[in-house]
């Protein structure tokens, strides 16, 4: 006998409450989620910089499908060494009807690219009106790590009522940038003379070298 999978779903109400600005931010509230902030820290160590991928349970984010509309798209540009992906914050959060989350795998119906399993991002069809929103945030020890978001959605017509629906967001995220030597974990002052970027002792070798 087949048995159905599990499937966890964000609505909507959900994602007005979570407050989260991207929509990175809020599947990361999802217990074996792994979002690969490519456009921060692990920057410098990526091929597929300014790019977010979805990775369960660190299989990788070519182990994870993300569908929009029960539709495949197109993967980003910049492929992550062997990892191609879909980038995630190309879809704002705001624009957002629902989430289904498939965890438990898909790859018999999907393919290989489904083996983590699959997010399915609906977006909204019924939205009339117009919705503003902006957020801002700053470490509270200095004025660094600064987070800035604005969105603006607009939509017209019911698609179950007029046949129709058009919907326009415009969103703006902006992340200040940092080294390491501004994170206080990696304030060394013997390790800053030799590399100014970072703060910290190797991890190679033991005890640690410089």
């Amino acid at each position: 006998d087949e048995t159905a999978n599990p499937i966890t779903l964000i609505t909507r109400e959900e994602i007005q409450r979570s407050g989260v600005a991207t929509t990175r931010d809020l599947l990361e509230t999802l217990p074996g989620f792994n979002g690969n902030t490519l456009s921060d820290l692990n920057g410098g160590n990526s091929f597929g910089n300014g790019g977010t991928g979805a990775s369960f349970r660190n299989l990788g984010k070519q182990s994870t499908l993300v569908l929009l509309n029960s539709r495949r798209i197109a993967a980003y540009p910049l492929a992550d060494y062997n990892e191609v992906f879909s980038n995630l914050d190309s879809l704002p959060v705001e624009a957002i009807e629902r989430i289904e989350v498939l965890k438990s795998g898909g790859s018999a119906l999907y393919g290989s690219d489904a083996v983590a399993g699959v997010l399915n991002i609906v977006t909204r069809s019924s939205f009339k009106g117009l919705s503003v929103s902006g957020s801002a945030q700053e470490s509270l020890k200095s004025k660094q790590f600064k987070d800035q978001s604005f969105s603006v959605t607009g939509g017209v017509g019911d698609l179950n009522a007029d046949g129709f629906n058009v919907l326009a967001n415009i969103d703006y995220y902006h992340r200040g940038d940092f080294f390491w030597r501004d994170v206080l974990q990696y304030s060394n002052p013997a390790y800053k003379d030799f590399s100014p970027s970072f703060g910290s002792f190797s991890s190679y070798g033991y005890p640690g070298t410089v």
